[in-house]
């Protein structure tokens, strides 16, 4: 089904970011040899002092494009700027940036001192003025004592923060991190997140994150552009992007949705299968997909009093903590819905096979650009 975009929705050429930016890729194309594309026509701006994250599934192109940010690979068409200067030939050595890889990249050989200290050292700044450096960025980092330690006999979080320390000593115009939180553990990656928040407020340089995981790129940036094989698909705060996703792999890949194939009845009434739904704006096009998040979908007698509510069978219940997800089945279509969890005051005993009421206000069905969605 060829969906249509909403009436006034910009299509995916015009939501590219327009202006000037610390960042800047124009019409950028890489192609590797055997002809895969992995990045295809590419506009992006980002703009000074961003966290701004690059989320997608692996081959989306995320990490090409922070690579040819970085000048470790070169756009096969297309230009690169950096504070407003053409780097699209220049070599990594010559662009004022740094990188973080998830491999730390730490010298083995080197204590923590020497490593951090290491960028200084090539620009050939004084060992006094270099030493007062490294002792300010490990205790940015909260390494403060570590000092004469090597890699090695560090932790995977403080090979992480050492990392980090040797990447802002120099204060580049732009960080970039590539999946730096990969290697480590849950509770590791959600004290990591909060190092990097804090550093990111405090020394107000510009961050660009490259992450799979929609959390984290949730939890972290300003804004955050979601590419899909080797394309943008939307360029957006968090909230903009989860709450107005403007495709339909926009909305499957962050977070979690239920699409809807649409038939327009009439302006404001649609179906997707044997479910009929009232919208809350006119739509002009014949067939178009609509995303409804779970969290919009109302479960019990409060449905009620929504225009479109529907009685449906329990399928499957899962228990998330702090709320449970619960997969319905309305007239043959199964549906993701939210409920309280235990301890908040507020939850129902919902069992499989039980017959339950659903329902969601016309406002919760976003329309969406039919772009396909992520397989895992």
């Amino acid at each position: 089904m060829n969906s249509l975009p909403a009436e006034n929705t910009p299509t995916l050429a015009e939501r590219a970011p327009r202006g000037s930016g610390v960042v800047e890729l124009a019409s950028v194309t890489k192609m590797y040899p055997g002809g895969e594309v992995a990045v295809r026509e590419l506009d992006l701006v980002v703009p000074e002092g961003e966290f701004f994250a690059l989320l997608g599934p692996s081959g989306s192109g995320k990490t090409s494009t922070l690579r040819m940010i970085a000048g470790f690979e070169r756009p096969t068409v297309g230009r690169i700027s950096l504070a407003n200067i053409d780097v699209t030939e220049r070599p990594p050595y010559k662009r004022d940036v740094s990188t973080v890889f998830q491999n730390y990249a730490l010298f083995p050989h080197m204590n923590v001192r020497e490593n951090v200290a290491y960028p200084l050292k090539m620009r050939g700044v004084s060992k006094k003025s270099i030493a007062a450096r490294v002792r300010e960025e490990l205790e940015q980092v909260s390494m403060t004592g570590y000092e004469k330690r090597l890699p090695h006999q560090l932790s995977g979080g403080q090979r992480q923060r050492i990392a980090l320390a040797r990447a802002l000593i120099a204060r580049p115009k732009v960080l970039l991190l590539d999946e730096p939180l990969g290697a480590l553990d849950l509770k590791l990656r959600e004290s990591m997140l909060l190092v990097l928040k804090r550093l990111q407020r405090e020394v107000g340089i510009t961050f660009i994150y490259v992450t799979h995981d929609q959390g984290e790129a949730l939890a972290m940036s300003d804004r955050l552009a979601v590419m899909n094989k080797g394309s943008v698909e939307q360029v957006g705060t968090p909230t903009e992007i989860y709450e107005r996703p403007a495709t339909s792999f926009a909305a499957g890949f962050v977070g979690k949705t239920n699409l809807f194939h649409c038939t327009l009845q009439s302006p404001r009434l649609a179906r997707a299968e044997a479910i009929l739904m009232q919208l809350d704006a006119d739509v002009r096009a014949e067939r178009f997909t609509a995303s409804i998040r779970p969290n919009t979908i109302v479960v019990g007698e409060q449905s009620r009093t929504l225009e479109n509510r529907y009685s449906g069978s329990v399928v499957d219940v899962l228990f998330l903590g702090h709320e449970r997800e619960i997969i319905v089945e309305v007239n043959g279509r199964r549906l993701n819905a939210f409920a309280p969890g235990p301890g908040t005051g507020k939850q129902d005993v919902i069992g499989i096979g039980d017959q339950i009421e659903i329902g969601w206000h016309p406002s919760a069905a976003v329309i969406v650009e039919e772009t396909g969605t992520w397989e895992t």
